[in-house]
């Protein structure tokens, strides 16, 4: 297995370069001690015994004896927020190791790449094909020229026992998801539904379009504050996501979005300041400015309240309850999916994000189904950190400008008409109008 073929690349490399150093790596302890480490033990006590005395074991480290303490390969998690579990490490020869790959927040990949500065570097990343984000990813996609990527397929191996393989062609089907990361070794297809009926709201191809890398194509003026504040704009404010991360606000109108504020906060009090300096730089109405009021998004309303001596009022919204409108309650599980649906909408209608790579891949993790009643669900965010997806703080304080723009639900269409019902393949549907830019529902 993986584990094997690691072990012995790590045996190889110490052995064949002098004074190496491997930092290894995998999102839990288990993964990285029980099942690497206990492995890169026993293919150890396989060797020829004059080749295995070269070596010392240890529960984190595994040592070149004649030079222990600077020729040796270090064994260290990587866990949620723990982004230094590569780095802190530099030699002329130097090999990476990731076990479990797609689960290793981005973070610890980009930090590591600083210190691959020595004669020979490696990076040598394994994990199975289950996600259709993060940098595991884009190693097979978008950055594949930089990589050499190695694909196995268990139909073409000679040791996988055939009855499994053709236990998960029945039980999922050739085409689905589950059997193209367990058998095939391939990502998922992208906006593809998965077992629990879920596809991505915002694809790559809406992604490009709303917020396209190359801005130099758009109006230089685009993203101006001034331009911005010529019409009604909305500011939306996620403080703090879930306690640990930053607490950010995004800026809105009816054709652009941005990045009004982002900010590591441990107070209230903190968070209030940052908010009513982005309200006065931007001349908002207090009504204008939305807070996710679960949690402590409530404490900061209130805070904003008596930091401005009652100034500014601004709204808070728990996005977890139904929506107020009787058309909006047929037709989503609560308004969280109406925002993000709105939000949608707006792009689809020529709206236009500045650029901001961390939006861009929280979006990617935003998930739609039908539910039986056939209302529109996003997923929970409990679900999302199930899955190992990135906190959603940008995405939220984005979706949160559409909570109080009533003109915007006007253009939304609903029905046969909604993004839920849109092709995956993001092709025209003939019950779609021809101009959706056009298209107002008759209520």
């Amino acid at each position: 297995g993986k584990s094997n073929a690691m072990s012995k690349l790590i045996l190889w490399f110490l052995f064949s370069f002098p004074l190496s150093k491997i930092p290894c790596t995998a999102p839990t302890a288990d993964q990285l001690f029980a099942v690497l480490w206990s492995e890169l033990n026993l293919v150890l006590s396989m060797m020829k015994p004059e080749y295995a005395a070269m070596y010392e074991w240890e529960t984190k480290f595994l040592r070149i004896k004649q030079r222990s303490q600077v020729w040796y390969a270090r064994a260290k998690t990587a866990g949620k927020g723990e982004t230094g579990a590569l780095s802190g490490i530099h030699a002329d020869y130097m090999a990476s190791f990731a076990d479990e790959s797609y689960d290793i927040e981005d973070e610890v990949f980009q930090v590591a790449e600083a210190t691959q500065t020595g004669d020979i570097s490696l990076m040598i990343l394994v994990g199975n094909a289950v996600h259709d984000h993060g940098y595991f990813f884009e190693c097979f996609n978008k950055h594949s020229d930089e990589w050499i990527n190695i694909t196995m397929n268990g139909e073409e191996s000679p040791i996988v026992n055939r009855a499994v393989i053709e236990a998960q062609e029945r039980q999922y089907g050739k085409d689905s998801n589950h059997y193209r990361a367990s058998v095939l070794g391939e990502f998922p297809v992208v906006a593809s539904i998965d077992l629990q009926g879920y596809s991505r709201l915002f694809t790559d191809e809406w992604l490009d379009e709303v917020m396209p890398k190359n801005q130099s194509l758009l109006d230089p003026e685009l993203f101006n504050d001034r331009q911005i504040q010529l019409t009604r704009s909305f500011l939306g404010i996620d403080p703090s996501g879930e306690g640990a991360d930053e607490s950010c606000g995004y800026l809105r109108n009816d054709s652009v979005a941005k990045l009004a504020f982002a900010q590591q906060t441990s107070t209230n009090a903190q968070a209030a300041a940052v908010a009513i300096e982005a309200i006065e730089h931007y001349g908002l109405n207090g009504d204008d400015v939305v807070v996710d009021n679960f949690g402590i998004g409530a404490d900061l309303s209130r805070e904003v309240t008596l930091k401005s001596s009652g100034k500014y009022l601004i709204d808070g919204k728990n996005v977890g309850d139904k929506c107020e409108d009787a058309l909006d309650q047929a037709n989503y599980m609560n308004e969280r999916a109406r925002i993000y649906d709105a939000l949608y909408w707006w792009g689809k209608r020529g709206g236009k994000i500045r650029y901001d790579e961390r939006l861009r891949e929280e979006l990617k993790t935003i998930f739609k189904r039908k539910t039986e009643q056939g209302k529109m669900q996003i997923m929970p965010k409990p679900e999302a950190r199930k899955r190992g997806y990135v906190s959603q703080n940008r995405s939220d304080s984005l979706s949160l400008t559409f909570v109080n723009d009533r003109m915007m639900s006007n253009y939304i269409p609903r029905g046969n008409f909604r993004a839920l019902n849109i092709p995956q393949a993001e092709q025209p549907n003939q019950n779609v109008p021809s101009d959706p830019h056009s298209f107002v529902p008759d209520f």
